[in-house]
């Protein structure tokens, strides 16, 4: 093997790991978000964000923010809602990286907990999808666009496999 061979075999071999410690650090991203929202921790929350981060988290999809102040409106009116008794989690990630952007889908789950007027507590569970884009900034990523919605099956063929 030739040593421009080599060389360009390094760079191959470099690019894949940056790109395999990117995904992971993007993990680590998504999950400080999902664990500061769970515990109600708004600032570890807004950290995840870039300044200029575009947010859409609203099931109705009424309520597009963009920038830190907007996102940390949108924040706060939850913060008077959620009461850290309810679970959140992510999983199944699918994330891709070029450079310093990315962008992933995740299946998250919400288990809503809600008290009515005779202190009985009630769970309910919504499935929904994240959308996101990353951004590199000073060598941390951020998320740069966050979108949630919930996720809609509609049941086909009496959910049969299908035909041959």
């Amino acid at each position: 093997m030739s040593m421009e061979d080599m060389e360009k075999r390094l760079a191959a071999l470099e690019e894949r790991v940056q790109a395999t410690e990117d995904i992971e650090a993007i993990k680590q991203l998504h999950y400080r978000y999902m664990n500061g929202f769970t515990q109600a921790k708004w600032d570890e929350v807004l950290s995840c964000f870039a300044e200029d981060a575009t947010i859409d988290i609203a099931p109705s999809g009424k309520a597009v923010g963009k920038g830190m102040a907007e996102i940390k409106r949108q924040y706060g009116n939850m913060a008077k809602v959620h009461i850290g008794k309810e679970v959140d989690f992510v999983i199944h990630p699918q994330i891709s990286v070029k450079g310093n952007k990315g962008q992933g889908q995740w299946l998250m789950y919400f288990v809503v907990y809600t008290e009515n007027e005779a202190k009985q507590q009630y769970f309910g569970i919504i499935q929904g999808i994240y959308i996101a884009e990353y951004v590199k900034v000073n060598g941390q990523w951020k998320f740069s666009f966050l979108q949630h919605r919930p996720r809609v099956i509609e049941a086909s063929q009496g959910m049969r496999p299908p035909e041959n």
